[in-house]
């Protein structure tokens, strides 16, 4: 969940840098996508 978190800030222009410290991974292409949509539906992206 944290990492999902830290890719929305970072396409918010939030935060510079969305990697993710061990032992976490990163998320799935399919998954930054569907944050994407989840982010442009709320009117937080352009």
């Amino acid at each position: 969940m944290h990492t999902r978190m830290k890719n929305g800030l970072e396409m918010m222009g939030i935060i510079k840098n969305a990697t993710q410290r061990l032992p976490l991974l990163p998320q799935s292409d399919e998954i930054v996508a569907t944050l994407r949509e989840a982010l442009k539906g709320a009117d937080l992206l352009k």
